[in-house]
């Protein structure tokens, strides 16, 4: 699972001399982090592929009818609300079957990430399917909460050697520099976690199709491109793990309390730095 800070990143923000006998814990810490941001904000910050579904969208009204002209092409046709944060359409279904062609939309907000709207253009209407409104409309994107998407990958590298098949986990790659266990991987549709680096073999060991993505075949030259958390989450999974570090031997650390989807471990505080930046945080539109 990706974490969206790596093991080296902590040790480098941590700074000092860090015994490798603590790596095991830094990696359970990181998680921890993770889970824990994600659980506060109630959204995840990665980039996910997946297929959510949504009722068509109604105008509503009332019996007087809509009086005001800014207001009626809302109400005939009205704005697909979505109910998690998108960064990219892949393919928008009608309630009808048929994928409605990305000129006939348009994301909203316009000039920021992530989307939260998807408007129809003039000409182009929302269908129910046979059975009615409920959960008609399919949208497959990519989906988390990244403010500034367009700038998320970063191209590193290009495959090396040898073609990348379905089925190999080992990708030859030009140098080891800009690589670190734990980040995310981006060969054209496919998503895979970073799990080995051979640095003098120049290969990294991959878990391939995560995030809801496929395998798939990439051929010789293919880029390689990293993640690139946002940078307020990122620092505040650092100061987390750090401080939960600092405190690792403390007696009575953590609480546990049972959720509708599970257990979350809760410590009992937590750097008040932190619970002021995840508070000020933008919350779900």
């Amino acid at each position: 699972m990706y974490n969206y800070i790596t093991l080296a990143m902590v040790k480098r923000y941590i700074g000092g001399a860090i015994n490798t006998s603590d790596d095991d814990r830094l990696v359970d810490f990181i998680g921890w982090a993770a889970r824990l941001v994600e659980w506060w904000k109630e959204r995840r910050f990665d980039v996910r592929r997946e297929t959510r579904v949504f009722n068509t969208p109604s105008a509503g009204g009332t019996l007087f009818g809509v009086y005001d002209a800014s207001l009626l092409a809302g109400a005939t046709n009205p704005v697909l609300r979505l109910d998690d944060d998108l960064l990219a359409i892949i393919e928008l279904k009608n309630g009808d079957g048929i994928a409605i062609p990305s000129t006939d939309y348009v994301l909203e907000p316009a000039n920021f990430y992530p989307k939260n709207r998807v408007r129809l253009r003039a000409g182009t209407v929302w269908l129910d399917s046979e059975d009615g409104p409920e959960q008609a409309i399919a949208l497959t994107g990519l989906w988390g909460y990244h403010e500034r998407y367009a700038e998320a990958w970063r191209a590193v590298d290009t495959v090396q050697v040898a073609n990348v098949l379905i089925g190999d986990v080992l990708i030859n790659i030009t140098d080891a520099a800009d690589y670190e266990v734990g980040q995310l991987l981006k060969l054209e549709d496919e998503f895979m976690l970073l799990e080995e680096i051979d640095a003098v073999g120049k290969k990294l060991t991959v878990e391939r199709a995560v995030n809801g993505t496929s395998a798939a075949a990439h051929a010789l030259a293919t880029p390689i491109s990293i993640y690139q958390t946002s940078g307020t989450i990122s620092q505040v999974c650092m100061r987390l793990v750090k401080w939960r570090y600092v405190q690792k031997d403390a007696d009575q650390f953590d609480h546990s309390y049972v959720m509708g989807s599970g257990v979350m471990t809760m410590p009992t505080s937590i750097p008040i730095d932190v619970a002021r930046i995840l508070g000020a945080h933008k919350v779900r539109l």
